[in-house]
């Protein structure tokens, strides 16, 4: 199942289903405002995540909220559950040091 990810990843952002707040190309993941090492591993069984994130009460949801699209039943759905599988944590860059 993880080797069709990236086909159904390249798909999502080829069809435009969604569109990130804070990004600029049609279909891409939003990225993760915060530090996530504190809530690794995540696990199909535990998800810090949703400790904070709650689930969409609408298609028009506000930036945090869990998409409609990664619910079924009231839970996350198939490979859904992976939060790092698609979006990435933002975190400063930092300068590289080069050998002298």
């Amino acid at each position: 199942m993880f080797k069709l990810m990236p086909l159904v990843a390249s798909l999502a952002l080829l069809g435009g289903v969604a569109q990130a707040a804070d990004s600029e190309i049609v279909g891409a993941p939003g990225t993760i405002p915060h530090p996530v090492e504190s809530y690794l591993p995540i696990t199909k069984d535990v998800n810090n995540c949703l400790m904070c994130h709650k689930v969409a009460a609408s298609a028009d949801r506000k930036a945090g909220e869990i998409p409609l699209t990664h619910i079924k039943d009231g839970k996350v759905t198939g490979d859904r559950w992976n939060c790092t599988l698609c979006h990435a944590p933002s975190t400063p860059a930092e300068t590289p040091r080069y050998a002298k």
